[in-house]
């Protein structure tokens, strides 16, 4: 009975100190990198942001007890990339994981899931529409996507049986929409809800379309955390973070917020 009661309390004591670094881990700046508007996910000013992910990163660093600040300029996903490999920054929203990623960054757990779907131009439903997505792969369709950019398992198993030179990839989805309409591709990767929401903006609407049948649900979106800048506890911290919003009603907050805003119902 005695041997049980010291067992016992070692297990207090092992969790209270366990707790005691996470909160000590946090005692620390974290630097996001900022990246390029991507409404409704990442919006606002470095000042000011604001965007789902934006503000859920937020809400999880404050309730993780870290502080944060962002870069003070710019970075395009693929430099963000870099630096957090390289230690340079520490955090970035939106993250998807892969084998490639998880040797140099760590992923909180999920704090929203992915969607992907193929845009094609109008004019092209109808030679699409009877087409299965094995039979769009494997033909001489030209697909346009993004560096830098992960799309889940499916869709990168797709991309390897296309090889490179019917994968073309830019920047940003901007020039694959003009690579798209003067037919240079025959359709480009996007993210949903973003991609319809660009397209609108930038005046393709009725133009390019999402193709019915390639929609993908890629998996749960996170955020990355340098391993070079940062150790373990910081990751369990940051998830204590998500727990925690998600307890006290912070995180359906911001679900509600964007939902009604975007009419999106799936996060």
């Amino acid at each position: 009975m005695k041997c049980k009661h010291v067992l016992m309390l070692l297990m207090f004591i092992s969790a209270m100190s366990y707790g005691a670094m996470v909160k000590a881990s946090c005692n620390k700046e974290l630097i996001n990198g900022w990246g390029i508007e991507w409404v409704p996910f990442a919006m606002g000013t470095q000042e000011e942001p604001s965007g789902f992910d934006l503000e859920m990163l937020v809400a999880i660093v404050k309730a993780s007890g870290c502080t944060m600040r962002h870069t003070a300029t710019e970075l395009p996903w693929a430099r963000r990339l870099s630096s957090i490999k390289n230690g340079r920054i520490d955090l970035a929203v939106g993250a998807s994981k892969n084998a490639d990623r998880k040797k140099w960054a760590y992923f909180t757990d999920a704090y929203r899931s992915e969607f992907i779907g193929v845009y094609i131009r109008q004019q092209d439903v109808k030679k699409y529409a009877s087409m299965s997505i094995d039979d769009i792969i494997d033909s001489d369709f030209i697909m346009g996507g993004e560096f830098g950019n992960a799309y889940g398992q499916q869709m990168e198993a797709y991309l390897h049986r296309m090889g490179p030179e019917r994968v073309h990839k830019l920047i940003r989805n901007e020039q694959n929409m003009g690579k798209l309409i003067k037919g240079r591709i025959d359709g480009y990767i996007g993210y949903l809800p973003v991609e319809n929401l660009l397209i609108r903006e930038k005046g393709y609407a009725g133009k390019i379309v999402m193709l019915p049948a390639f929609l993908i649900k890629t998996g749960g979106i996170h955020i990355m955390l340098s391993k070079k800048s940062n150790n373990i506890t910081v990751l369990h911290a940051l998830n204590d973070g998500l727990k925690k919003i998600k307890a006290d009603g912070t995180y359906q907050a911001i679900v509600d917020k964007y939902s009604q805003r975007y009419q999106v119902d799936n996060w």
